[in-house]
């Protein structure tokens, strides 16, 4: 793949996601599943893959799981129509997207984030941290901010969990995740306020201005590097 010009246009954007067929789910699904959202945007909210409801829609962060989190951006200052919503996987996997499908959307990943034109991105769930800094721990992440790839990246567990879950815990540090990302997005606290100090990868002590402890700064090297052929900031 070349490099992508950053302001690709939106709508070259979801036709081509339409038309994707890179890996078998185009098959079995009604249709992929584009970014979904109007420019100037405010916030990038990255999500797994579709469900259910979002393949019969054709948008994403419909159904259960994604009206979830609307609420909550929505208490917590944000307007969730302010927001690009996308996936890392554009098509419905009916369960978790595997890694065959996760590596041929990649490209569609790339572009969908170049066309959104922003750089605050709240991951929802493992997959979508790991899409943006694979290596890194969910657990260790959440609630706080890592800066890689030009984009400032907030983690929270994915709604979906909380609804599986049903644990206060767990819906309880995604409103603190929220909370933090919201005053990110607001510029209401310095950024710097919000880097970790512990290693995102085991939660030991952060050394040398990396999220990373001294046993992980090789593996926050690699993270920093997106596999791309030609290094380029997004935004």
């Amino acid at each position: 793949m070349g490099v992508v010009d950053a302001s690709l246009n939106l709508i070259e954007v979801r036709d081509e996601i339409r038309a994707c067929t890179r890996c078998p789910l185009h098959q079995i699904v009604k249709a992929p599943v584009p970014i979904s959202g109007t420019l100037p945007t405010k916030y990038i909210v990255l999500g797994e893959a579709p469900g259910r409801f979002e393949d019969h829609k054709g948008i994403p962060f419909i159904g259960p799981a994604g009206r979830l989190l609307r609420r909550k951006l929505k208490n917590h200052g944000l307007e969730p129509d302010e927001a690009m919503y996308m996936n890392v996987v554009s098509c419905y996997p009916a369960g978790t997207p595997n890694p065959k499908s996760i590596k041929a959307c990649q490209h569609n990943l790339e572009i969908q984030l170049m066309a959104a034109c922003c750089d605050m991105v709240l991951a929802c769930g493992g997959t979508a941290l790991h899409s943006l800094v694979p290596h890194a721990q969910l657990k260790w992440t959440q609630g706080s901010m890592v800066e890689v790839h030009g984009f400032k990246i907030f983690s929270i567990w994915h709604p979906s969990f909380i609804l599986q879950s049903k644990s206060k815990a767990i819906d309880k540090q995604v409103d603190s995740g929220i909370a933090a990302f919201s005053w990110a997005v607001k510029a209401q606290v310095p950024s710097d306020w919000l880097k970790h100090s512990y290693c995102i990868y085991c939660g030991g002590t952060a050394s040398e201005d990396t999220p990373a402890c001294r046993k992980h700064l090789k593996t926050w090297r690699k993270d920093s590097t997106w596999n791309r052929p030609q290094q380029m900031k997004l935004v």
